[in-house]
């Protein structure tokens, strides 16, 4: 195995550029004609694009009876590579200088100096021809199966000095070409290369994505962004971070696959205020899932990741303001400006309003929204006026999962207020056993628990009270089983104040106590 010192010692090969003067080698007998034809007509394109294809035939020929060398010199393995890629630059720089903008010229160019880095490029096959107007997540999905793959290329470190060299000549093809989209993608993908010097991993292909962004028309940015968001996605960190919120800026329909990658950086507040932000503007119509998910959907997701990470998304008990009710004030209808309509407006603020001239609404600012606010979430408001008014055939789910959350804070008290407010107000015995159920495995969980610290005892004085409380708990789980048939028959009740049976079943259930048995509060709660 070769020394690393010898390995570096054979590059770089086109630092500087090779040429006749400094290396007599690139140049045989043979050639001698063909340099004094380019001599006598350097502006023939054609006389330079015949020699550049005649070299290269030779130097592919001349290559197939080569035995690979050491695997970390890749495509320049061997002397005889070594020699065709002087050559090759040699060649088609100087055809560069006398046609500068050739498309032609510096495509075959770059292809041929990527070839002899990355090494032999591979794809797979497609079935049929790509969507011309596909949804971003479908454009990530074909350039994920068209990612090029690469059978050998110089390893970084020991040919840092060429992929550097790589790196300049894309720069200065883009000099000359900038808006050649091709180039752009060509040179887009060498960075997804697994030999990149760590280099060129992060912040270069970052401010490149950016310049080709800022280069090219917006008709053709769909070419990028999809490259651009796998990349970012693969990078992690601040990079994804700063690269989606771009993106969805622009197009929402990103938004649920970021908030997953939130949530897999453990960034879950950013997350659960993007998914309310959805569930909101899909409840009122102003956006619809590429996935196909209803608003309540979007508002299951946002409560599973509120229960998932109650401590980093909920406000502390102590720093929730209570809500004080204001009275609604009534506005006077607002019309824009018009020199045709009824109303000229000559003084106040101004309406916004679209081309058409109708008023646009416009939306306070609301921090549970902007992911970028550090502000934590107040969850039990939200539930009660984004859920549970909304969505009131979900109203068993919705009180489960804002039980759930007080219990992954440790506000059991909370929590069992929040079962027994929601046994006492929902309408169906679907949301009555799913509370329930919940409401009695949080009993018979924290009694285990509570069994468990009373088996191994730390201290006299905490058993006394451990025991206190495990007598107390077990005889409100047990007073809440023997309360089942009553809390089913008011939920019943409430449903239909007029069901005779039920009333009966209620005189039977509650005998002599007339007072139960009239029951005003199923009446005020109906």
């Amino acid at each position: 195995m070769d020394s690393l010192d010898a390995l570096r010692s054979v590059l770089p090969l086109t630092v500087p550029i090779p040429s006749p003067v400094t290396n007599t080698s690139l140049l045989t007998p043979k050639d001698i004609s063909r340099e004094e034809d380019l001599l006598r007509n350097p502006g023939s394109l054609q006389a330079w694009w015949t020699a550049i294809q005649t070299a290269k035939e030779q130097a592919i020929a001349s290559q197939k009876t080569q035995t690979l060398g050491n695997p970390l010199l890749g495509p320049l393995a061997n002397p005889t590579a070594r020699m065709n890629l002087q050559r090759l630059t040699y060649l088609l720089e100087s055809a560069l200088v006398h046609f500068p903008r050739s498309y032609k010229l510096w495509k075959a160019y770059l292809s041929m100096r990527t070839y002899y880095v990355l090494g032999k490029a591979t794809k797979q096959k497609r079935s049929g021809a790509r969507k011309k107007y596909a949804a971003m997540s479908e454009m990530i999905e074909e350039d994920e199966f068209d990612a090029e793959s690469w059978e050998g290329g110089l390893n970084g470190v020991v040919g840092w000095e060429e992929w550097k060299a790589l790196v300049g000549v894309y720069e200065r093809a883009l000099m000359w070409l900038p808006t050649m989209p091709r180039i752009w993608l060509n040179y887009l993908t060498i960075f997804n290369h697994p030999l990149l010097p760590p280099a060129f991993s992060k912040t270069h292909v970052r401010r490149t994505y950016d310049r080709a962004l800022r280069t090219l028309p917006p008709s053709l940015h769909n070419r990028i962004w999809p490259r651009y968001l796998i990349w970012a996605e693969r990078t992690g960190g601040p990079t994804t971070v700063a690269v989606f919120r771009r993106y969805i800026a622009v197009d929402p329909s990103m938004t649920e696959h970021y908030t997953k990658l939130l949530i897999e950086m453990k960034r879950p507040l950013e997350g659960a205020k993007l998914l309310l932000g959805l569930a909101r503007k899909a409840a009122r119509g102003e956006y619809e899932s590429p996935e196909g998910k209803s608003p309540y959907q979007l508002l299951g997701e946002w409560l599973d990741v509120v229960e998932a990470w109650a401590e980093d998304v909920g406000l502390d008990p102590d720093e929730i303001k209570p809500t004080e009710e204001q009275p609604e004030k009534k506005e006077e209808k607002a019309e824009p400006v018009s020199s045709t309509g009824s109303l000229i407006r000559l003084a106040g603020p101004m309406v916004p309003a679209d081309s058409s001239g109708k008023p646009v609404e416009t939306r306070p600012y609301d921090p549970d929204e902007d992911p970028t606010n550090t502000q934590k979430l107040d969850v039990e408001r939200i539930i009660r006026k984004d859920g549970l008014e909304m969505y009131k055939d979900q109203a068993g789910r919705l009180w489960t999962g804002l039980a759930t959350y007080w219990i992954k804070r440790g506000e059991f008290d909370r929590a069992t207020e929040t079962f027994e407010t929601g046994m006492a107000s929902v309408l169906t015995i679907r949301d009555f056993t799913q509370i329930f159920d919940a409401y009695a495995e949080f009993c018979e969980t924290l009694i285990s628990a509570l069994m468990d610290e009373l088996a191994s005892p730390d201290d006299d004085e905490d058993t006394a009270e451990t025991e206190a409380e495990l007598d107390t708990r077990m005889r409100a789980f047990e007073k809440l089983m023997d309360r089942r048939p009553f809390l089913v028959n008011d939920v019943l009740l409430r449903r239909n104040p007029n069901d005779v049976q039920e009333w009966e079943k209620r005189v039977a259930l509650w005998g002599a106590d007339d007072e139960k048995v009239r029951s005003r509060d199923i009446h005020d709660s109906s």
